[in-house]
């Protein structure tokens, strides 16, 4: 039983690597890069495990020097101040903690990346929710199909799946398969798009 469920998880882990597109990530890298170039930050959130990813993927895209060897990207994760976080929580309301941080904190540039497996957590959400209110582009990374998150954002990258484990896995391939890319984009200068070959209207790099 114990060696049977380690196999059944990779492999199913394998089929969901195998059959999702990594045109969305591309997309994504190409908000980030005109983001940057706009002078907009990164801001990005999530609960649980999904705040662990929020905090590694922002320490990883605040380290990406551009071919100069200055700061690229300038990311800000809303699950790492935990003072704050709890501060928030206590006096007012959970369900806000992320939603305060961002008030009166962000300008017409920045974009949110929202984080949830389940797709429902209130928290992410009521951010999302308030940076679409005063015009901010938002991103959600999240899994089981067609949850309220996925609808309410902007831009959507959903893993086909509803065990959160292998979607925390993809998650985190997301990001990393993301990194690389931007890392080799500024560092190489590859002004030609990203050498991406998906460019949809409104995303070409600006």
């Amino acid at each position: 039983m114990f060696n049977g469920e380690i196999n059944k998880y990779f492999l199913k882990l394998k089929r969901i690597v195998e059959d999702f597109s990594d045109d969305l990530v591309k997309k994504l890298g190409i908000i980030i890069v005109n983001t940057s170039k706009k002078g907009g930050r990164v801001f990005l959130c999530g609960n649980g495990g999904s705040a662990a990813l929020a905090n590694h993927a922002v320490c990883d895209l605040n380290k990406i020097k551009d071919h100069r060897g200055k700061r690229a990207i300038r990311a800000i994760s809303l699950s790492s101040n935990i003072p704050y976080f709890s501060a928030i929580s206590n006096d007012f309301s959970y369900e806000d903690v992320f939603k305060y941080q961002l008030i009166d904190n962000l300008k017409e540039e920045d974009i949110l990346i929202a984080i949830s497996c389940s797709g429902k957590s209130k928290n992410v959400l009521s951010a999302v929710s308030y940076a679409k209110e005063v015009g901010i582009y938002t991103v959600a990374i999240t899994g089981n199909p067609g949850n309220p998150l996925s609808k309410l954002a902007d831009f959507s990258i959903i893993v086909p799946s509803d065990d959160t484990q292998l979607i925390e896995d993809l998650h985190l391939i997301i990001f990393h398969s993301l990194i690389k890319g931007l890392k080799s984009y500024y560092e190489y200068k590859k002004i030609e798009k990203l050498e991406f070959q998906i460019i949809e209207e409104g995303l070409e790099i600006e």
